[in-house]
């Protein structure tokens, strides 16, 4: 897979982008991404390329793991990566996650049960991608 087959990076930001390449693989990642926010798609099919440390790759792919509609905490994000100390540095990983939404970050929470922190920096975005879950979740 080249860099051209996959996705390498998502941003959730309050305004539509416009595509400038409307290739296949483009094509498809914005009717995923329309129907994840109609409700209609739980589970993403793409293609996915991140460059990170070994640490951070272990910590996105467990964010995949997640499902839809569910939150843990950061601390279960690490025993699901396989280590038992190190909570920090997993919410550090998850603020640079590259594709937010389809690897999602967002669905990582305190053990308190509060939202804590986001890739995106803005926590009514993390609220509301919880909510519209949620809300979504047995449709």
């Amino acid at each position: 897979m080249t860099l051209h087959d996959a996705v390498i990076a998502l941003q959730f930001c309050d305004e539509t982008p416009e595509m400038l390449i409307h290739d296949s693989l483009h094509l498809e990642a914005n009717r995923q991404i329309n129907d994840y926010f109609a409700g209609t798609l739980k589970t993403f099919s793409l293609p996915l390329h991140y460059a990170g440390t070994s640490f951070q790759e272990k910590a996105w792919h467990a964010l995949k793991t997640i499902p839809y509609g569910e939150t843990i905490s950061y601390q279960q994000q690490l025993l699901l990566m396989g280590y038992t100390k190190g909570y920090q540095a997993v919410g550090q990983a998850n603020k640079k996650n590259p594709i937010q939404i389809i690897i999602p970050c967002h669905r990582v929470i305190l053990q308190s049960g509060e939202l804590g922190g986001y890739a995106g920096k803005d926590y009514a975005k993390k609220k509301w991608l919880l909510a519209h879950e949620k809300a979504k979740k047995d449709i």
